[in-house]
């Protein structure tokens, strides 16, 4: 549930852009959960803010590169 919790947390501080929270949460997940699904959806996320504050560098990086993504 953790993961869950933390994905929460950053779509509560992007709705009051706090993106630095936001980031911290996303990150969390891509870095400790077990849940391949999860991950992708939190490197899309990261992309979002990066495209947000006007950052579309890292934007791309955070995409999935993975050939079997979960979102093909």
């Amino acid at each position: 549930y953790a993961d869950f919790a933390a994905l929460w947390l950053a779509k509560q501080a992007v709705q009051q852009n706090q993106f630095t929270l936001a980031n911290q949460q996303l990150n969390w997940v891509v870095t400790h959960s077990s849940q391949p699904m999860l991950v992708e959806l939190a490197q899309l996320r990261l992309a979002r803010i990066a495209i947000a504050e006007q950052k579309p560098q890292q934007a791309l990086a955070f995409l999935p590169t993975q050939k079997n993504s979960i979102f093909e």
